[in-house]
């Protein structure tokens, strides 16, 4: 789902989110869903791929 958002984003802004605040802050993302079902913290790398890093 994130994944998706960051493509809406870069189609809107014609930019990539510099990280997951860029998405929230812009309404793409609710400030909830910002980690993992797990707890993984969700970034997002220089190319727009989406990780999660192990918390």
């Amino acid at each position: 789902m994130v994944q998706a958002q960051v493509q809406a984003y870069e189609i809107d802004k014609k930019a990539l989110p510099s990280d997951i605040q860029d998405l929230v802050a812009a309404e793409y993302l609710n400030a909830d869903t910002t980690t993992c079902p797990n707890g993984d913290a969700i970034t997002i790398s220089a190319d727009g791929k989406v990780e999660s890093e192990e918390s």
